[in-house]
């Protein structure tokens, strides 16, 4: 009896400049090949797009789909409502939602953890992931940095370090005592069947905020962040450095992803070139 195929669906958008990003993600994605049997990927752009010869007959279903928003801030906004617009595309397996900005610097650890996904999975925010390297050989240092993170957090009530919806006025508003981990919008999925129930309630939430004529202050990410907190069982990490986004918490050899620092990405080619 055949194996159960190892395969899974990338949902991402790449309007106007960003279609050039998405040109490396696609790149990185044919790379995964060498760990996976199929990679479905559904694109929505306002731009052409077409694979470089040699890598369009690998086993990658790619479609695209025309959109365009009006100004950035809508494009990340309503990404939930075009994952329901597009529902039907999705085929029964794992769905991850990729930024296409970002860069697949170790296959093989990003295919394990994306094929293992048995429940919603999120990846810790790379901007506020502790790293003691950054203060490696200074330990005085070290011991003022955790003393005013716990006053600060003794004052404000927040244990866990992020920029967070502040407006009681938005659905993404979390109280500071239920603040939790602040996770990274960029990369994040599940199940068809999960991915398709929290966009719903994301979309809803993200409708009642226009309602209101508010725009949350992280867009799509302050309302994931507000889905997350109110879950405290039901969801997943990636592991703990799975997306880097700069030379302390990009971690050689665990990190699966690269947060791309669009005015260093010039380092961030010559990082994966060294991998």
């Amino acid at each position: 009896m055949a194996g159960k195929q190892r395969s899974f669906t990338v949902f991402t958008i790449a309007t106007g400049k960003y279609i050039h990003y998405f040109e490396d993600l696609y790149y990185d994605l044919s790379g995964c090949l060498d760990f996976v049997d199929s990679i479905d990927i559904i694109l929505l752009t306002d731009q052409n797009f077409i694979p470089k010869e040699g890598i369009a007959e690998r086993p990658i279903r790619l479609r695209k789909f025309y959109a365009s928003y009006d100004g950035w801030i809508f494009a990340t906004l309503m990404r939930y409502r075009e994952i329901l617009r597009f529902e039907n595309e999705l085929p029964d397996q794992n769905t991850i939602w990729l930024d296409a900005d970002m860069r697949i610097v170790n296959p093989e650890i990003f295919c394990r953890e994306i094929l293992n996904m048995k429940h919603l999975t999120f990846s810790r925010h790379p901007g506020h992931v502790f790293s003691f390297r950054k203060h490696s050989g200074e330990s005085y240092k070290i011991k003022i940095f955790l003393i005013a993170s716990i006053l600060k957090r003794l004052l404000t009530g927040q244990f866990f370090s992020g920029e967070w919806e502040e407006s009681p006025q938005s659905t993404a508003y979390i109280p500071p005592l239920k603040r939790r981990r602040l996770v990274h919008g960029a990369v994040w999925g599940g199940t068809r069947r999960q991915v398709i129930e929290m966009c719903t309630e994301l979309n809803d939430a993200v409708n009642e905020d226009l309602k209101r004529k508010y725009v949350a202050v992280w867009h799509d990410e302050s309302h994931l962040n507000r889905y997350f907190s109110a879950r405290k069982h039901q969801y997943r990490y990636f592991s703990r450095y799975f997306v880097g986004a700069d030379s302390l918490t990009f971690t050689r050899g665990k990190s699966a992803l690269w947060s791309v620092d669009k005015k260093k990405i010039d380092l961030e080619k010559d990082l994966r070139t060294d991998i």
